[in-house]
């Protein structure tokens, strides 16, 4: 059982007073979560610029096999260090076994990949359905003679399906919000189980979509704000980079020192243990979220059961 210093967990907040609160529970308990997280943190940030530097590789014309190995391999491991990570992450909301945990996660990412599927096979008949609709219609409009005025009808019915893509799964990501909690009481309630969860507490949770979604805007655009100072470095190495790639593919010498690629893996290895751990803030964002629709909800009842009586 993981012990940390927190607040009431099942007290009503306003997204102002959640936020405060996990804030309040990460700085009183960094040193706890470090000790229990930093292999994690120490495995994720040695794998994850090797995604990055494989995807930079590839993008600039450097296919090989062994770059390409590369990559898959360290976006699988990435996955399977994902899974024990958020397993010892959520020991910190019940108390069950690290092995309880693991399990758990891997329950609920499925169901998460369960609602992808849905939402994207969604997005993918509507989108069908539109391109069906405007493709026609435009190159009917285009005379057949004039191949540029072809060509520039097709394109902008490519830009209206893209656009209609865009918009309904922003859409959608935005009505889904309320799985955020619902995923967190699926951690912090060991005897529930996520098939009554996903229709019965996403309906109950939606009740308060405005709270979420303030609540996560801001800690996005915290986290983000942070991201873009902590990676600073890392984004004057990418931009190196690709002004070096570029000037190779134009026929240029490389400008970069020999050692550059291992300093930006060093930098992009250190920018990924930082930023990951400080996100972790995010998780606690969450619970209290979730401790603050649930306390809502209690009052709520008893509201009601007093207003029968």
């Amino acid at each position: 059982m993981e012990i940390i210093k927190r607040e009431q967990l099942f007290k009503s907040r306003s997204y102002g007073a959640t936020i405060r609160s996990a804030y309040t529970s990460f700085l009183e308990n960094y040193k706890l979560i470090f000790r229990r997280t930093w292999p994690f943190l120490c495995a994720f940030s040695l794998l994850a610029p090797i995604v990055v530097l494989t995807s930079f590789a590839q993008r600039a014309g450097q296919f090989n096999p062994s770059v390409w190995g590369a990559y898959l391999l360290a976006s699988l491991l990435l996955e399977v260090v994902a899974f024990l990570f958020y397993g010892r992450l959520t020991m910190f909301v019940n108390e069950q076994s690290y092995k309880w945990n693991v399990v758990r996660y891997l329950k609920a990412w499925l169901w998460q990949m369960l609602l992808i599927v849905v939402v994207s096979v969604v997005i993918g008949v509507v989108a069908g359905l539109v391109a069906v609709g405007v493709m026609p219609a435009e190159e009917t409009a285009a005379p057949a003679a004039n191949p540029m005025a072809a060509q520039a009808a097709q394109q902008m019915a490519i830009l209206k399906v893209f656009g209609v893509t865009f918009v309904l799964f922003m859409v959608l990501a935005l009505l889904l919000l309320p799985y955020i909690p619902v995923f967190m009481k699926y951690f912090a309630e060991p005897l529930t189980h996520m098939r009554k969860l996903i229709f019965k507490q996403f309906s109950v949770y939606m009740h308060y979509w405005g709270y979420i979604f303030l609540t996560m805007l801001i800690t996005f655009i915290a986290l983000f704000v942070l991201l873009m100072v902590i990676a600073l470095p890392m984004i004057i190495m990418a931009i190196a980079l690709v002004s070096s790639n570029s000037g190779v593919a134009n026929g240029d010498e490389a400008g970069l020192p020999a050692y550059f690629g291992w300093m930006a893996y060093g930098i992009c290895a250190l920018t990924f243990f930082v930023y990951t751990f400080v996100s972790i803030f995010s998780f606690f964002v969450v619970c209290y979220i979730y401790g603050s629709i649930e306390a809502r909800e209690i009052e709520r009842k008893d509201v009601a059961v007093a207003v029968e009586e």
